[in-house]
């Protein structure tokens, strides 16, 4: 594998710890693989509501909110072909 492989993957592993709780080594992105991941990532964005933009608690709600989205996109589609009653 080359340098940048190895430099991937572990940026990956990095995200996954940082979201199943282990803060200890901080992470610039975060990566939601699984339902679990995401649920887990739901009830911090919950614990990081009231966080102040620019404080590394509010750096850490954005990058869990685009996660989250970016998650919810993929797995949670809203279906544009579908109009209510009115449409």
């Amino acid at each position: 594998m080359t340098k940048a492989g190895e430099k991937i993957l572990a940026g990956a592993q990095d995200a996954l710890d940082y979201l199943r709780g282990d803060r200890s080594k901080g992470c610039a992105h975060i990566i939601i693989k699984t339902e679990s991941d995401y649920k887990r990532a739901l009830k911090r964005i919950e614990s990081l509501f009231a966080a102040k933009p620019g404080t590394p608690e509010g750096e850490e709600l954005e990058l869990l909110a685009t996660a989250v989205s970016a998650y919810e996109d993929i797995h949670y589609r809203i279906n544009e072909n579908i109009r209510g009653s009115n449409g």
